[in-house]
């Protein structure tokens, strides 16, 4: 980046709004998303690449905490939540979990692109097994709108409700992690939903404070030494939830692709907890760097369509293996090969952004229209309380 992009001055910044900084933030977190799926696709095991290991371990960094930004960030745009009724939060995550069915069945002929020589059964088990279980999608990335559905959900019970059902909300959450973690099964992305719902309240609790804005030149020495010290930390997780020292294997169940995300939720949680603040610290001092720049807009554009370009990296993600793996090892750099097609991900949105917006604005008519069939075919007691 050149100097002249950022102000050399150390005098307080030009106001910057929560919610530009929160843009830039969600433009560059779905950036990453699709770098680290890259290096993953080109650096796993059994690719036939000589391992680059800068590449290999870049995406483990940022692997730790990605996603628990996503949630984050989520939540910094939710300072209305509380205030919905019953029948508008049950509606949106409605509309998540309808999105992730129907992208569900409309992938389908995906899977016999990538998997020519599969039998109709193996077909019919790989669509329909998803849709009761609300995991091992198609298109992958399309978990976090089932994870999101339920965080959202549990965040308005959290924040509206006495004092018993937030415990109650607390509980949930943590028999769901620890229900994963001992079995290695997961229903609905229940597994994610504590550390969603933390980083998710969070996210709402820093919106609710007056702005940050540290000088661009000081959120930038910010954001270096948060990535130096998350470089420090982030091996320290072994993938043994209650040992901080022990090496375990994944186990078997959910999620079978390898990110680190898997070691947080399987893994020893204090360390998971830790590179995940130390990397949204790292994050949103970058964003208030970056919002000082000539470059917000456009990266604040990109945020804007994070939907969009989750759907066309969950194809990316489901081809890709089967579809290059004969090329893979004869492709150039990793790092030139993950930025040139994070770059031809990107350029795509455009194309892509009015089909896929008409597909959510399917999936929130029909979710509108479920949630008004029930409430009108329920006693009153039920329509008052969906009301509230």
């Amino acid at each position: 980046m050149s100097t002249s992009a950022i102000s050399t001055s150390t005098k307080p910044a030009k106001a910057v709004t929560q919610g530009a900084i929160g843009d830039v933030a969600r433009g560059l977190s779905i950036l990453l998303v699709l770098l680290v799926h890259c290096l993953v696709i080109f650096t796993y095991p059994g690719s036939g690449r000589p391992l680059d290991v800068p590449a290999f371990e870049t995406s483990r960094v940022i692997s730790t905490f990605i996603m628990p930004a996503f949630y984050f960030i989520s939540g910094l745009s939710a300072l209305g939540l509380a205030s919905r009724s019953m029948r508008k939060i049950t509606t949106s995550a409605l509309r998540f979990i309808l999105l992730a069915f129907v992208t569900q069945l409309l992938a389908a002929p995906l899977l016999l692109i990538a998997n020519p020589g599969m039998d109709w059964l193996t077909l019919s088990v790989k669509i329909i097994r998803p849709l009761l279980t609300g995991k091992d999608f198609i298109l992958v990335v399309t978990w976090f709108f089932v994870s999101l559905a339920g965080v959202q959900v549990l965040a308005w019970l959290y924040l509206r409700q006495s004092l018993w059902i937030k415990l109650g909300v607390v509980a949930i959450v943590i028999a769901a992690y620890l229900m994963t973690t001992l079995t290695g099964k997961t229903w609905f992305m229940m597994h994610t939903w504590a550390i969603g719902l933390l980083f998710f309240l969070a996210g709402r609790a820093y919106a609710k404070r007056p702005v940050i804005n540290l000088p661009p030149l000081y959120a930038l020495a910010v954001s270096v030494i948060s990535l130096f010290v998350l470089t420090l930390f982030y091996d320290l997780n072994k993938g043994c939830a209650f040992s901080p020292t022990e090496v375990c294997d994944i186990p078997s169940g959910y999620p079978r692709f390898y990110i680190d995300v898997v070691y947080g939720q399987f893994g020893f949680m204090p360390y998971f907890l830790l590179c995940a603040v130390i990397g949204i610290i790292g994050l949103m001092t970058l964003s208030m760097c970056l919002s000082h720049t000539k470059y917000a807009p456009n990266i604040a554009r990109i945020g804007k369509n994070t939907l969009v370009l989750l759907m066309i990296n969950g194809v990316f993600v489901a081809l890709s293996p089967s579809l290059l793996a004969d090329i893979i090892p004869t492709l150039p750099d990793t790092w030139i090969l993950s930025l040139a097609l994070v770059a031809a991900q990107v350029a795509l949105y455009p194309i892509m952004s009015k089909p896929i917006n008409n597909l959510l604005h399917i999936c929130s008519n029909w979710a509108d229209k479920i949630t008004h069939l029930v409430i009108s075919k329920s006693p009153k007691p039920i329509q008052a309380l969906l009301s509230k």
